[in-house]
């Protein structure tokens, strides 16, 4: 699954990027249909996305239901700016078995001088007073995912390869 394809950065005009609203959803409809059609195997290929979103959007398509501080699941757009709070559903049933590789062409971590947020970001039409915002909230989620994975913070942090693709790959 080339996920430029899917939320890539040319499918916009240069006026209508904009990473508080773009999200991975439609990689995640990808992933679940390739599921659902009997793969065990599949492989991402990151780079080109117009998004900023850790794979929230992705993982909102595979069955994790993000909701704002009211409880209102978040059902359109970015929802790494506005969860307050994750039901997990099954996803991890839904992907249990399945072998995912990942490319890309980056090594850039996700957060920091050289992380995908600060270096990405611009292109995508992130302002650079937003920058320290999405860090702080990937740092959210990042947290998040280790609650509910194996997953270390500190390492998914300065993890190579983790910018690419604004944070899907993490």
């Amino acid at each position: 699954i080339e996920v430029a394809s899917v939320c890539g950065m040319h499918h916009l005009a240069p006026q209508q990027l904009n990473p508080c609203q773009a999200s991975s959803q439609g990689v995640g409809y990808l992933i679940r249909h390739a599921v659902e059609c009997g793969c065990s195997s599949i492989t991402l290929f990151l780079g080109g996305t117009a998004t900023i979103d850790g794979g929230t959007g992705m993982l909102r398509s595979l069955g994790v239901e993000f909701m704002d501080c009211c409880g209102t699941p978040i059902s359109s757009g970015n929802p790494l700016l506005s969860f307050a709070k994750i039901c997990w559903g099954n996803v991890m049933n839904r992907l249990q078995g399945i072998h995912f590789d990942i490319v890309c062409d980056v090594v850039n971590p996700i957060m920091g001088p050289m992380g995908g947020v600060k270096i990405f970001g611009p292109q995508k039409g992130l302002q650079y007073v937003d920058v320290e915002k999405f860090e702080h909230r990937l740092c959210e989620w990042l947290q998040q995912l280790e609650k509910h994975t194996d997953a270390q913070v500190k390492n998914l942090e300065t993890e190579p390869f983790g910018g690419a693709a604004g944070g899907i790959g993490l």
